[in-house]
């Protein structure tokens, strides 16, 4: 397969479940986008709550 006929395929939802599991995919119009997922750990706590 040729670097142009990669870039003509349309992708599907089997990119997104062949993508790999540290980042998030998705599929919009036919495009493959993928970005890091966020981090799973809670943020710190910055302030306290008065009640």
């Amino acid at each position: 397969m040729t670097a142009t006929a990669r870039t003509e395929r349309r992708s599907t939802y089997r990119d997104v479940l062949d993508a790999p599991p540290h980042v998030a995919a998705e599929v919009p119009a036919g495009t493959l986008h993928t970005h890091p997922r966020p981090d799973a750990r809670p943020l710190p706590r910055v302030f306290r709550v008065k009640l």
